[in-house]
């Protein structure tokens, strides 16, 4: 799979995906980060804290999920 940037296409509304973003300098460290998030009303939201995350720069679809046959 690879990284799409956001200024080419974005996720259809709903999709979970991994995404890519710059942390600010309020965070006191730069450089890329990954979290898992969902789609929703324009905005990548994460699972685990329901907020919005902010300066996303790519994401990735998430790969199918195992099958019980392997």
């Amino acid at each position: 799979m690879e990284w799409i940037r956001v200024k080419d296409k974005l996720p259809e509304n709903n999709e979970e995906c991994l995404v890519a973003f710059d942390l600010s300098p309020e965070y006191f460290i730069l450089g890329k980060c990954y979290h898992l998030c969902i789609y929703q009303e324009e905005k990548f939201h994460t699972w685990e804290l329901s907020k919005i995350v902010p300066n996303v720069t790519h994401w990735m679809p998430l790969p199918k999920p195992p099958s019980e046959k392997g």
